[in-house]
């Protein structure tokens, strides 16, 4: 995870795949799973997260261009009771469409950036969902995209990273972005957060080797998604370089 989560569950490994070449996949009723009750044919089985195109996947299509299904059941565990279950992709290439039980969770076009999916929606801890996930990329050998073309790559098709588990109090952050002050010898941090209720909040910041002094800040914060924005020092900063 990108950021720390003491129980969370990698979810690579088999999951159900089917290739759908006429695109017809959700006409036929492919996302309609149920945990126990597979709605489709997907009677291959790819290797998360390797994409498609690559024999580690089990499958090794490297010509096929299009859309690709998968398919798995997931336990939220029991105890995490009292927390929020969210379901992580790390890219899915190139553009994703994910259901949770038949119901459509999230649709992402970005074959590069991660996504996140509240599973607290759909089931509680302890209960079990199918997670079924729709994959489409038509990339063409004609299509400029640097050196990752045919003759020196093959493309990287479908679920290409990690997929996990984590469980997520009511109030956490969901991203964090440190730009440097070289000159004052200081940082400046926008936290994301998600906050379930108003209320006042401390922002600890701490260096685990102790480069630089805690700083802590209190924030009056409003219910859902917002950016605090701190600034802590950094002394004698130890710049960049190849040797370090």
């Amino acid at each position: 995870p990108y950021l720390r989560r003491d129980e969370w569950h990698s979810l690579n490994g088999p999951w159900r795949f089917a290739f759908d070449p006429h695109v017809n996949g959700e006409q036929l009723g492919w996302h309609r799973s149920r945990p126990g009750k597979p709605a489709s044919d997907k009677r291959l089985t790819i290797n998360v997260p390797f994409p498609w195109e690559s024999p580690l996947s089990g499958v090794a299509a490297p010509e096929y261009r299009g859309a690709g299904w998968y398919e798995r059941e997931v336990t939220i565990p029991a105890a995490w009771a009292g927390q929020r279950a969210f379901l992580n992709f790390g890219a899915v290439d190139w553009s994703a469409r994910v259901w949770v039980n038949g119901q459509i969770a999230a649709e992402h076009d970005n074959g590069y950036l991660p996504f996140s999916i509240d599973l607290s929606e759909y089931a509680q801890a302890g209960e079990t969902v199918t997670v079924t996930v729709r994959a489409w990329d038509i990339a063409e050998a004609t299509t400029l995209v640097g050196k990752q073309v045919p003759r020196w790559y093959t493309y990287s098709s479908g679920i290409w990273q990690s997929v996990w588990l984590e469980p997520r109090p009511a109030n956490h952050i969901t991203g964090v972005r440190i730009s440097p002050d070289v000159a004052n010898e200081q940082a400046a941090a926008q936290v994301d957060l998600d906050i379930a209720a108003a209320g006042s909040y401390r922002l600890r910041i701490v260096s685990p080797d102790g480069s630089f002094p805690a700083s802590e800040s209190s924030h009056t914060l409003q219910p859902g998604s917002q950016t605090v924005s701190v600034t802590f020092a950094v002394p004698s900063p130890k710049l960049w370089s190849p040797e370090t």
